[in-house]
């Protein structure tokens, strides 16, 4: 399957990498080019994104989130990229947390061929104000 997706001009796969191991996988794509815009106004600007993380044989405090700040931060660097979007599956609760505590805003369901999803939005700005809750959430000691 990934080396056919290498292929495909509007998506890049990448593999991440702890301590010399597979750690956490991540495809972005162009969301004007992707399906996924069959299901919603899609804007130039918009890109998504999404992550699977390895199951850790030690957790690591806070690992996913920085994993996943890091992959927004990395997106926002692109001055094309406007919008991020993601279409989480209706039952994950835990990326449902970290999306919204990303800054995410969520819209509405749409039924993929393989998942309800929630189809969410999280622009510059909102990312930046999610950032700054958390720099003074932990400022406070309070996370």
């Amino acid at each position: 399957m990934y080396s056919e997706l290498i292929r495909t001009e509007h998506i890049q796969p990448f593999m991440g990498f702890y301590n010399d191991r597979p750690a956490f996988l991540v495809e972005f794509y162009w969301a004007f080019k992707d399906r996924i815009g069959e299901y919603y106004d899609v804007q130039t600007g918009d890109y998504g994104f999404h992550i699977l993380m390895a199951p850790a044989e030690t957790p690591v405090r806070h690992f996913t989130w920085n994993v996943f700040t890091v992959l927004m931060d990395f997106m926002f660097s692109e001055e094309k990229v406007e919008r991020l979007i993601v279409e989480p599956d209706a039952r994950n609760e835990k990326i449902h947390l970290l999306n919204k505590r990303a800054g995410f805003e969520y819209h509405h369901l749409i039924n993929l061929p393989e998942k309800t999803a929630h189809l969410a939005f999280c622009t510059r700005e909102q990312y930046n104000s999610a950032l700054e809750r958390e720099r003074q959430l932990q400022s406070a000691g309070t996370i």
